[in-house]
């Protein structure tokens, strides 16, 4: 449920962040909270992203692991051999113990049925995949490519911010290969 609701806020800023764009008005009121210049705002929704992802690639790696655990518990309490499933799939005993995901239910195509079928699956799901997984980082970059290009001319808090942005972005992206490289030790050993 985290993850939805993690998109969801995501998909609130990129509305957010255009929607600044392209208004009229001068000024924001929340509540108690007014902010008058919306250009200030703007600065700060590539950090806030940038940390969404961070916490969305955290979540998926948790969830890889439970997965994994839940593998070894079905076969040791359950005597349900999953051992013929490939690693990257979840084997249908597993997924009825999980939460319910999307995901891998598009995964479910990839191999479920005969090998037409799932062939079809992959071709369906991968342009998804790799556009779920690389668009996220072109927002990023598409937004504070031009405050990069003029650094110099940002006031502190936005030079600091685009640095702590960036710093979060190098540290999902090692984040996410890193546990990409332990989950195939684990799966080849």
């Amino acid at each position: 449920m985290r993850i939805y609701r993690l998109g969801i806020i995501m998909l609130i800023l990129i509305l957010l962040f255009y929607l600044i764009d392209n208004t009229k008005a001068e000024s924001l009121s929340i509540g108690p909270i007014s902010i008058k210049d919306l250009n200030s705002i703007k600065i700060f929704i590539p950090l806030v992203f940038a940390f969404l992802i961070l916490r969305y690639q955290v979540i998926n790696s948790h969830k890889a692991e439970l997965i994994r655990i839940v593998k070894k518990f079905s076969l040791l309490y359950f005597d349900f051999d999953n051992s013929n499933t490939k690693p990257e799939f979840t084997d249908d005993f597993t997924r009825t113990l999980l939460p319910i995901s999307i995901y891998e239910e598009f995964n479910k195509l990839n191999y479920k049925g005969t090998s037409k079928i799932g062939c079809i699956g992959a071709i369906f799901t991968f342009p998804l995949t790799i556009g779920l997984t690389l668009l996220p980082f072109i927002f990023e970059y598409v937004w504070i490519k031009d405050l990069i290009l003029d650094f110099k001319n940002l006031v502190l808090f936005e030079k600091v911010t685009i640095v702590l942005t960036i710093w979060t972005i190098i540290l999902t992206l090692y984040y996410f290969i890193h546990t990409i490289v332990i989950s195939i030790k684990e799966n080849t050993d």
